[in-house]
Formats: C-alpha cells, structure tokens, sequence
C-alpha cells in the first residue's frame, strides 16, 4: 500500500456516490491494521463543493471530488488492489488536508 493510492471502494452500499478511496496515510506508518482514507465522490453527485477543501481529480474517465471533511480510517483488510495513484496532484491533497485541520 502507498500513500495517494486509489482503491475501489468495497462498501457495496456507498459505490453510487462513492466509487474510490484515496489512501493518504504515511507510509512510514505501514504496519497499522488501518488506512486513513479519503472518500472519492462523483462530481456530479458533490453539492457542497469548499474551495481549497475538495480538489476534483480524473480516474477511470470519473471526474471525482476529494470529501476531505468525511476522511476515515478502514482496515487495510479492505482495501485490496490499488487501481491508480495521484501522486502527481499531492501538493493539492496535502492543501485540502491541512485547509480540514488548521483552516489555511
């Protein structure tokens, strides 16, 4: 697993709204039972879109919305294959997660 990972997400009842996960956990911190996750949105489903809070990213022809404000941990159990990495847009990851945390 690495950090900026996209994963399908594997909760049946969320792949509507919520296709991927995107792991944004260190991996230094690769030996926790557990992954901090970003859930991944449909853009066309993401209402509430908060500059600087929800950067938008292409995956599988998706345009997809970072609900940064609805970031979980999950078993790493769940997470299977990863599916894509985005670590091209890290810069605006690691923006959105320090706006959530500090508010600038």
């Amino acid at each position: 697993m690495a950090r900026f990972d996209i994963y399908k997400n594997p909760f049946r009842g969320e792949t509507r709204d919520i296709p991927f996960l995107l792991d944004v956990q260190s991996d230094f911190l690769d030996v926790l039972e557990t992954r901090m996750i970003i859930p991944l949105r449909r853009a066309a489903r993401f209402h509430h879109l908060i500059e600087h809070l929800n950067p938008t990213l292409e995956h599988a022809e998706t345009r997809l919305v970072l609900d940064t404000a609805s970031m979980a941990s999950v078993p790493r159990s769940e997470l299977k294959q990863a599916v894509g990495n985005v670590r091209a847009q890290r810069l605006e990851i690691e923006n959105a997660l320090d706006f959530l945390f500090t508010g600038i």
